[in-house]
């Protein structure tokens, strides 16, 4: 099946599967769907999450954080990733 693109689409199209990433112009739409699915999942979820978060916040159910403790564990994660 053959699609119409706009010029910047359709070279992207033309290298992929020039490079062999995919067998067939379906199988790029097919995985491009996929993705975009994939990433309205995520963004319903991080929504949803986000809504959660603010309403416990709203009640009060919330903990202090404590700064110094996210830091020290953001550099240890960082110098394990290193």
């Amino acid at each position: 099946m053959h699609h119409a693109y706009p010029p910047d689409l359709l070279s992207f199209v033309q290298r992929e599967l020039a490079a062999g990433a995919y067998s067939s112009e379906d199988d790029l739409l097919l995985e491009g769907v996929r993705l975009l699915r994939d990433l309205k999942l995520r963004h319903d979820q991080l929504r949803s999450d986000v809504a959660h978060a603010i309403a416990q916040a709203d009640r009060g159910d919330t903990t202090p954080m404590d700064i110094e403790a996210i830091k020290i564990e953001g550099r240890r994660l960082l110098a394990q990733a290193s």
